[in-house]
């Protein structure tokens, strides 16, 4: 039994907190609307939604470079301003990659170190050079380097401190499947060794991909947020292609643990239900004689897609 007296442990402050955070801009259009949100140490979020939706400007805030109209953002408990200390504690990209063109990648490092120790920092270029795995490129001009190695520098520079938090506007835009991969294996490293990752996305896939939890932005509002498996799961289904679709309702409605099986497309059929396997359901049509063509266990996507078709958000806000 635990002595009366044991300090207990202070409570672990959120990495994020987004309280009542609005931010109108000058043409009148609320960008941030009265938006709350928590992101706990060690988590990796993904933020989307449509464009419009806030999911910049919201970075932009957490990074002191915008101001709110009202409401608060804090890092670790520390509100956000322009030159807030806590700032040290954060590594971002959010402009893109900019460096000079005819250093080599170890050079532009040298002097993004020199830029952090003024201030009072310490850095590891080696290690932010072997968690991004740039390897001997770090030697090459930068100029020569391909879209993904850019942005594997990118992220090296804003490793260099040590950062607890990472923040990414949209970091595999415009990138070929093997970069979006390397920026993954980049991002997956950062998460093992205990760096908390906000970023915005388009793709659905990378949130399933890469991340412990999404957040759904709508007109500048929070529309959903969760563990990824707990917005995946709010509405397990299976959707098959059929090749005798009423046929094919008739057996899955009988089957224990599916709720509802509808006609979702000319030959398609759409189960619902708590621990649907889809092995079961496959056998069981089988058995009966229809065949199918194929088949797939719902997505982050189909939860996205399915928020938005059920609430349709307002017109686009013409930022990000």
């Amino acid at each position: 039994m635990a002595h009366e007296d044991a300090a207990e442990a202070p409570p672990e402050r959120p990495a994020v907190q987004l309280e009542q955070l609005t931010k109108r801009l000058r043409n009148g259009i609320t960008a941030v609307d009265h938006l709350d949100l928590v992101v706990a140490p060690g988590q990796v979020l993904g933020m989307v939604g449509p464009n419009g939706s806030g999911k910049t400007i919201t970075l932009r805030i957490l990074l002191g470079l915008v101001r709110p109209t009202s409401g608060r953002a804090l890092i670790f408990g520390q509100e956000v301003h322009p030159g807030a200390r806590v700032l040290g504690r954060v590594g971002a990209l959010v402009d893109g990659p900019g460096f000079v063109p005819h250093l080599s990648g170890r050079r532009n490092l040298d002097l993004a170190c020199r830029q952090i120790q003024l201030t009072g920092g310490s850095t590891d270029l080696g290690g932010a050079v072997e968690m991004t795995g740039l390897g001997e490129a770090v030697d090459r001009p930068f100029s020569g380097y391909s879209h993904g190695m850019r942005y594997r520098l990118a992220m090296a520079r804003a490793l260099l401190g040590g950062p607890d938090l990472l923040i990414l506007d949209e970091p595999t835009t415009g990138m070929d499947p093997e970069q979006i991969h390397e920026v993954h294996t980049v991002m997956a490293a950062c998460a093992e060794a205990g760096t908390t990752i906000v970023f915005s996305t388009h793709r659905m896939s990378e949130v399933e991909l890469v991340c412990s939890h999404a957040a759904v932005l709508r007109a500048g509002r929070l529309a959903a947020t969760g563990s990824v498996a707990e917005l995946v799961g709010e509405r397990p289904r299976v959707r098959l292609e059929l090749d005798d679709r009423e046929g094919g309702i008739a057996v899955l409605r009988g089957l224990p643990g599916v709720s509802r099986a509808i006609a979702s497309g000319p030959r398609s059929v759409t189960v619902e239900g708590d621990g649907l396997r889809p092995f079961v359901l496959l056998e069981a049509l089988h058995a009966a004689g229809c065949g199918v063509s194929s088949f797939r266990s719902n997505t982050f996507e189909d939860s996205y897609l399915e928020l938005f078709a059920a609430d349709p958000p307002p017109g686009h806000l013409g930022t990000r």
